[in-house]
């Protein structure tokens, strides 16, 4: 009786990796721990859940079914993301809060290299204490479209 009970856990575990339904958590986690693949409820599509270097995570759909494809995609995403935050660029443009955090700090920036203007110190406090809170994470479709950093 143990031993098909472990043969049917075996085949049960064979048969949802190749269904693409993993529940290995170390087969699903990449990039050293900073990438976790997963599947939300009713959907066959994999999941990247990424670490920014601020400590946060973000999730990302990475389009594809095949838990190979999906690890390559979520990868590619991962190194993306690192690269744009590498090069002081805005990671994740949906939010608000980072594309406000990246404009302060080049205000702060210039401030310090004494090439920003008189209301620099005021634009910063609008930011942070007023656009941010207002907007909370999402930017107005009307202003994301024409926003340009």
């Amino acid at each position: 009786m143990c031993k098909n009970s472990h043969h049917r856990s075996t085949l049960q575990y064979n048969y949802s990796l190749h269904m693409g339904t993993t529940t290995n958590k170390d087969e699903r986690t990449i990039e050293n721990g900073n990438v976790v693949l997963f599947k939300r409820k009713n959907s066959d599509v994999w999941q990247a859940r990424i670490k920014r270097l601020n400590g946060e995570w973000k999730d990302s759909s990475t389009k594809e079914k095949d838990f190979e494809k999906a690890k390559k995609a979520a990868a590619d995403k991962y190194h993306h993301m690192k690269w744009l935050q590498d090069n002081d660029q805005v990671d994740v443009t949906a939010q608000f809060k980072d594309i406000a955090a990246h404009l302060v700090k080049q205000m702060e920036a210039e401030i310090e290299a004494g090439t920003g203007t008189a209301n620099n110190k005021q634009y910063i406090a609008a930011i942070n204490n007023y656009l941010i809170p207002c907007f909370k994470t999402h930017i107005p479709r009307f202003v994301g479209s024409s926003l340009r950093i």
